[in-house]
């Protein structure tokens, strides 16, 4: 057995005998060159893709038939009666497409005319107004000529002519009065409020959806003569009604439709600085400036006016009369019928009166404007609610009139074609606050017009 020492060895003296034998061989070594040649290696990109598990699939879960067939019986009878309520709606019935502003036809929507009138003589129409909503005109009734003490039984009549199967010879509504119809306004908030003149001096307030006994707001205050104008404005930040009368008195009432209640606030008496006698107020307007507005006076007076004066320092009182004048604008040739102030310049008004010309005045000028000639009588006018420099004016005639404020020009004149009102003479007339294309036209014939007419006029080429 060898030890490790002696296989070390002999390992030892093997090796050193193969080297020494590797040099006497004189065997010339070769060297290896390696050569390295360079390459790029491609660029990998890596894709992953998101797998779902594939399960197995999932059987329906169960339900209670019991369970559903009460839940369909429960909710049922609210769906059907829902469904059946959109069904018999018509809120959509009489919508109709924008119109095109350069179209210019006129067509006349509806003639209003109950079967059952009031029982005055020479039956006119005195007055008319729109909801708020626009869909409910009211209209007035009167007998012109009063010569003395007005006893006729005279009413309002309210068409909804949003209605899908409109009556034209029913009234949704009647209110009956006893006296003339002088003046009419529609509240501009509360649809169902209307606030009406009498030619007996009555200022009556009526809610449209209650019963004749529980409509009627309770007032004790009236004018002595007849109701010449009544208007819904607002002063500093509350609602007022306005009334003027033939006995020279404004009157400023708070109503309170919730309540049903009226109170007069302030009376004012709107006469000449030089005057002794209080001569009747015949028409006002109020501007956009605060508690500015016009009162004209019997004799064709105009008068500037404020519901807030510095001469007048006195307390304010429901039994106080205050002195709102502030200058005279001058005096029109004959009773002033009209005034409306323009809805984009605040100091710019119309004023019409028996004549054959609309007069454009101004609150800084004594003198006026400008003034239009007509080919009939005027009766009233109104600013186009569309266009700034446009007076549509009406009276003496079966048409509307259309003139450009700055030209002094007619434009156009307004009537359906083909329909001509059996009234030769339109006596008032009200625009549609939500649809200003509509129009409605009161006759002396007792009937009124409801047109559709253009909302923008062809400018004269000469003031383009």
């Amino acid at each position: 057995m060898f030890s490790e020492a002696t296989f070390a060895g002999e390992n030892f003296e093997s090796a050193a005998d193969t080297v020494k034998e590797v040099r006497d061989s004189g065997c010339q070594t070769v060297e290896i060159a390696v050569t390295t040649t360079l390459s790029q290696t491609a660029f990998r990109s890596t894709s992953e893709v998101q797998t779902e598990g594939i399960g197995s699939s999932a059987e329906a879960p169960a339900y209670d038939e019991r369970k559903l067939a009460e839940f369909l019986q429960r909710i049922s009878p609210p769906v059907i009666a829902e469904l059946d309520k959109a069904a018999k709606s018509k809120a959509f019935t009489n919508y109709q497409l924008g119109r095109n502003e350069s179209q210019d036809e006129v067509n006349q929507l509806y003639r209003l005319q109950s079967n059952h009138m009031p029982d005055l003589p020479n039956i006119q129409v005195s007055c008319l107004s729109w909801s708020c909503t626009g869909n409910v005109v009211a209209i007035g009734f009167a007998s012109p000529g009063h010569e003395g003490w007005c006893v006729h039984q005279s009413a309002v009549h309210f068409y909804n002519i949003s209605k899908h199967k409109l009556d034209v010879s029913k009234p949704d509504r009647v209110i009956d009065v006893n006296s003339c119809v002088s003046a009419l306004a529609m509240h501009p908030y509360e649809p169902s409020v209307v606030a009406l003149g009498t030619q007996f001096g009555e200022v009556q307030i009526w809610s449209t959806d209650k019963d004749e006994y529980e409509g009627s707001f309770q007032n004790s205050l009236h004018h002595k003569n007849r109701v010449t104008q009544i208007a819904w404005i607002t002063l500093g930040s509350q609602l007022h009604l306005i009334t003027s009368s033939l006995d020279g008195y404004l009157f400023s009432f708070k109503v309170i439709p919730t309540l049903r209640a009226v109170t007069l606030v302030e009376r004012y008496l709107p006469n000449s600085l030089d005057s002794v006698f209080a001569p009747g107020i015949t028409t006002f307007a109020f501007s956009r400036l605060p508690g500015i507005f016009v009162a004209a006076l019997e004799g064709g007076e105009l008068l500037h006016c404020s519901t807030y004066p510095a001469c007048d320092a006195r307390p304010r009182s429901a039994t106080t009369i205050r002195q709102p004048v502030l200058k005279s604008l001058g005096k029109e040739l004959g009773e002033v019928t009209c005034i409306e102030f323009s809805p984009y310049i605040d100091h710019l008004f119309i004023t019409i009166h028996v004549e054959d010309k609309i007069t454009i005045r101004s609150l800084n000028k004594g003198d006026p404007v400008r003034e239009i000639y007509t080919d009939f009588t005027m009766v009233g006018a109104h600013w186009s609610p569309a266009q700034g420099n446009v007076v549509i004016g009406w009276g003496g005639s079966s048409h509307l009139g259309v003139y450009h404020f700055k030209s002094a020009q007619r434009m156009a004149h307004i009537c359906p074609e083909g329909e001509r009102p059996s009234s030769p003479h339109i006596i008032c007339t009200a625009f549609n606050h939500k649809s200003p294309c509509l129009i409605a036209i009161g006759g002396e014939n007792a009937c009124v017009f409801v047109w559709e007419i253009p909302q923008y006029f062809q400018t004269p080429v000469d003031l383009i």
